[in-house]
């Protein structure tokens, strides 16, 4: 009983957790419209890449 109460209380948080990314990449692209689509969703997903730009590492925290 106890078990099917901690997924209940879970589920909001994982849903929270999943529609953070979509909003972030929208955020980014609207900051920065100039970067290219694969830069924004490394940075959305909280990955920075060798080869960005100190200001892109930056907005990936």
């Amino acid at each position: 009983m106890n078990m099917a109460a901690a997924q209940i209380l879970r589920g909001p948080f994982f849903l929270a957790g999943c529609s953070e990314r979509p909003y972030r990449e929208d955020k980014i692209r609207y900051q920065h419209p100039q970067w290219v689509e694969a830069v924004i969703q490394s940075i959305a997903k909280w990955k920075p890449e060798p080869g960005m730009i100190s200001k892109m590492v930056r907005a990936a925290p």
